[in-house]
């Protein structure tokens, strides 16, 4: 499997779908998962940037991820 460079994510109120591409753009990683499963997936990955554009509501989740 190609390392993750980049993952958006899309962000709703309980689920969420990750979208993660390689250094050559291609997709390598394509889910949607439950709120409670978000942090387990990212737990899992090495370091890759992420992009958001969170609603007002999520933010601290978002910047939990991040940490």
């Amino acid at each position: 499997m190609s390392t993750i460079q980049t993952i958006g994510i899309d962000l709703a109120k309980n689920v969420f779908s990750i979208h993660g591409v390689d250094e050559y753009g291609k997709c390598v990683l394509r889910k949607t998962v439950k709120r409670n499963k978000l942090l387990g997936i990212f737990a899992n990955l090495l370091h890759c940037s992420v992009n958001t554009k969170p609603p007002a509501n999520q933010k601290c989740h978002v910047l939990q991820v991040m940490v």
